[in-house]
């Protein structure tokens, strides 16, 4: 009689549980495979350094005057003193 009661008692238990990791195992690679892809595509930008590289020191924003056309990094053109400016990458 207790072999019947463990089995009425754990065999359900044992079916959720294989219905549960039948479930979450594909997830749980799909999951990593996404994650190796976006590494791989974050690593072959040029543009933004990859996703393993070290951070870059930050460059001053470059302006293009459109009264001279003289590139300066400042608020107002040192050179005319025009406010007019273009953002230069």
């Amino acid at each position: 009689m207790d072999k019947v009661k463990f089995f009425a008692i754990f065999l359900p238990v044992l079916i959720g549980l294989a219905f549960l990791f039948r479930i979450l195992i594909p997830i749980v690679i799909a999951a990593i495979v996404i994650f190796i892809i976006t590494m791989i595509l974050f690593s072959k930008k040029k543009d933004a350094g990859g996703f393993f590289t070290t951070i870059k020191a930050r460059e001053p924003t470059k302006f293009v005057c459109l009264e001279c056309g003289f590139y300066h990094n400042e608020y107002i053109c040192p050179k005319c003193g025009s406010k007019v400016k273009k953002y230069y990458g």
